[in-house]
């Protein structure tokens, strides 16, 4: 058995070693100002023991220290004044565990076979070729104190876990030198916290992954919550969302698939209220394609950051100032980016009281996505409970409102406004027919006042023959001309939107 193996120090150096006891029986290994060197392939068994290191410890290759017991009341520590580098480390503690009072280092392994690791501030380094083994809902890794298991490794087209931290990435691509981090410090995210287990991934190369990530956890790090009800949230640039993802709780694991770009922060939490809405836009919309046209994308005029803050759109929550990493914009086909949309919840009670609001963007096939350019629109500040109307806006088109409200506690709502006007307020009066059965938002709003009228004409005349990000391009081909005004603007006078904004 590992817990009979005796403390022994083959070919070794110890210099002002001392060992005493303390507490309820534990002893003290204590390195104090001279050296512990443990001979290459020896084995040392702390049992109830705490390692104090206060000097210096060299571990050869293939050296091992096993901390085991399962007397004591008390925690065993890993400590002192300098930083420890292990060969291999086995945490075999089957009562309290092992607790961190300094940072170390693991050249080959970390054995957490039974009993938990408490991080307690501290930061365990990995090798690039290190990893963890053994981890189980009886014996991992905690950090309820703060403290990061972490390694930096070269990925390259990777198809693994690095160091078994418990993310799988797999992608065609060289994400280069890249550093991954695992914490254990819920995440305040709104009216709900994550679970204890949190991912921060860092790569050289960050676009174009086209990538599978699989997110792995405890049961005894749910935080209290229900598998069911959890999803994969995502922070970039500051904002948290939900990302689209597939559950697989016999295992304990998240995938998300078709990841462009990694976030800075991964973890899981229950699912925010989302919405899986499709949308034209009138202006670039084309009859030959039967979607819209991504001037705008081609043309790098496609803002990174939301415009509707600076037109002046109100949010009334969390919203605004929403960013996207330049990798979303890279995208081609039916799933490329035309522009950025303004998405509202209004409250049932009060259909003119807006309760909630999201920047999100827009697909040439109509999809509107989140900040990763492929999942749905999420509200992370409504409860799931909430049952509100949905209004869609855009900076130069008529926006619509929902005709009824939806209800997230039944999931996901589907409204696809495109093929089925008879989804928003007005119906097919509130909404150009292509003549296709498909129907866009009308075109030729400029002044952004939810009407189309000669004051908008005005707004178009400032900018003609200018180019760019403006208001008065109605085709969104980034010029404004003539043709905005007479193809896209003139056959819309006196439509307004049915709703009061």
């Amino acid at each position: 058995m590992k817990n009979n193996r005796q403390l022994f120090y083959p070919l070794c150096l110890v210099v002002f070693l001392c060992a005493s006891v303390i507490g309820h029986g534990q002893t003290v290994l204590s390195i104090d100002g001279g050296y512990l060197v443990q001979g290459s392939n020896t084995k040392i068994t702390l049992n109830n023991t705490q390692f104090i290191n206060n000097g210096t410890y060299q571990s050869g290759d293939g050296g091992e220290v096993y901390i085991t017991g399962d007397g004591t009341d008390e925690q065993s520590a890993i400590g002192g004044d300098s930083v420890t580098t292990f060969y291999k480390l086995e945490i075999l503690k089957s009562n309290n565990g092992v607790q961190l009072q300094q940072n170390i280092n693991i050249d080959a392994e970390l054995v957490v076979e039974e009993g938990n690791l408490d991080l307690n501030g501290h930061t365990i380094t990995l090798d690039s070729d290190a990893y963890i083994e053994n981890e189980s809902e009886e014996g991992h890794i905690v950090g309820p104190n703060g403290g990061t298991v972490q390694m930096t490794v070269d990925l390259n087209a990777p198809n693994y876990s690095p160091g078994e931290l418990g993310v799988r990435i797999s992608s065609s691509q060289n994400l280069g030198s890249t550093l991954i981090q695992r914490t254990h410090v819920p995440i305040s995210l709104n009216d709900t916290e994550s679970i204890a287990r949190i991912y921060k991934i860092f790569p050289t190369n960050n676009s174009d992954l086209d990538a599978t990530i699989k997110l792995e956890y405890f049961e005894a790090e749910l935080n209290g919550h229900n598998e069911s009800d959890l999803g994969v949230w995502r922070e970039d640039s500051g904002f948290w969302y939900n990302a689209t993802s597939t559950a697989e709780p016999n295992i304990n694991q998240f995938t998300i698939e078709n990841v462009d770009f990694l976030s800075e922060e991964w973890t899981l939490a229950p699912r925010a209220p989302a919405v899986d809405m499709r949308v034209l836009l009138a202006g670039p919309y084309d009859d030959s394609s039967a979607e819209m046209a991504d001037d705008l994308r081609t043309s790098d005029l496609v803002p990174t950051t939301e415009p509707y803050t600076a037109l002046g759109y109100d949010y009334p929550a969390s919203g605004g100032g929403e960013q996207i990493d330049p990798t979303v914009l890279a995208k081609t086909g039916s799933d490329a980016i035309v522009d950025w949309v303004f998405v509202e919840l209004r409250d049932a009670a009060d259909i003119s009281n807006v309760i909630a609001a999201r920047a999100g963007l827009l697909q040439k096939d109509g999809d509107v996505v989140d900040l990763d350019g492929r999942s749905n629109l999420s509200f992370p500040e409504i409860a799931t409970t909430a049952t509100p109307f949905i209004s869609i806006r855009h900076r130069n088109h008529i926006g619509i409102i929902a005709a009824s409200t939806v209800d997230f506690s039944s999931g996901t709502p589907m409204l696809d406004f495109a093929a089925n006007p008879a989804l928003a307020e007005g119906g097919s009066a509130a909404m150009l027919d292509f003549g296709n059965g498909s129907y866009g938002l009308i075109s030729g709003d400029f002044d952004g006042d939810g009407q189309v009228q000669n004051t908008d004409s005005n707004a178009l005349n400032s900018n003609l023959g200018a180019s760019g990000y403006l208001p008065g391009d109605s085709n969104l081909d980034g010029q404004v001309q003539n043709t905005d005004l007479q193809i896209k603007l003139t056959p819309n006078l006196g439509r307004g939107a049915q709703f009061s904004y």
